[in-house]
This record gives C-alpha cells, structure tokens and sequence, in this order.
C-alpha cells in the first residue's frame, strides 16, 4: 500500500483523468488527439490541459504528422510515462498478491 501511495504522491497521477490518458497511452504507445478524447471519453479542452501537464512532466509528448487528410497531432508516452504506469501496475499487482 505504501508503494501504491508513493507513485500517487506525484502531482501528474493525482488526477484520475491524467491517469486514465497514461493508462490509454500506455496500452497503445500513441494515439493522435481525436483517438484519445474518444477512447478516454473526456471533452477536447479537458484531455488538451491534462496534456499539457503531462507533457510539461515528461510523460508524454506531442508531434505533429502528416497524413493524407491534413497533419494530426499525436500524443505518445515517453520512457518516464511508461516507468511511471509500470511502477504504479507492479505496486497494484502486489496489492492483489498479498490479499491472497
């Protein structure tokens, strides 16, 4: 448990929502912006600050590409992100052990 409330003690986790977008990252590597209001169900303005924040961390960056249909901005998990999620995975997967 201890474990668990170190990783959260870190501002860009303490928000479910920026969790979430971690989480979604993490299960796909990169998602361009659209894919990931859509799959995280949050509005644009919201998952854009969160974002943000978790960008300005050094948990996920953004970059633009271009596409037959125009450029798209995707947003991809760093090596930090990834640590971070598995770190916070690892802790909950030995929450789960010990009640056994």
């Amino acid at each position: 448990m201890e474990k668990i409330a170190s990783v959260l003690r870190e501002r860009e986790v303490l928000n479910s929502q920026r969790l979430l977008i971690l989480l979604a990252l993490y299960l796909s590597g990169r998602l361009c912006f659209a894919d990931l209001c859509r799959v995280t169900g949050l509005p644009k303005g919201r998952v854009w600050h969160h974002v943000q924040v978790l960008e300005e961390e050094g948990l996920v960056r953004r970059r633009c590409r271009p596409t037959l249909m125009g450029p798209r901005l995707y947003i991809e998990i760093t090596n930090s992100g990834e640590e971070l999620v598995k770190e916070l995975l690892d802790a909950l997967a030995g929450l789960r052990g010990a009640e056994s």
